[in-house]
């Protein structure tokens, strides 16, 4: 991995180079999780799945996490003195 961050670094990675990084990693992290590889999904950043994932949830009138405005949210009781 760290020649493939050198050739990035100088503009000349090819990126067939990091297949089988990617490869490795997605099959560890699926033996964590306890799936299938082809499970494990891979991308540039999260924020991409979170709107691909954000696309395909029916439409809902509501939110079911909290907000910054939830009084849950930003109300928390100091922790218990003993």
């Amino acid at each position: 991995m760290l020649a493939a961050e050198r050739d990035r670094a100088a503009g000349i990675l090819e990126p067939g180079a990091l297949d089988e990084a990617v490869t490795r990693s997605r099959e560890a992290f699926a033996r964590l999780l306890g799936v299938p590889a082809d499970r494990v999904a891979c991308g540039p950043q999260v924020s991409y799945f979170t709107g691909l994932v954000a696309a395909s949830l029916p439409a809902a009138p509501r939110s079911s996490s909290p907000t910054a405005t939830s009084p849950r949210c930003c109300s928390r009781s100091p922790p218990a003195r003993t």
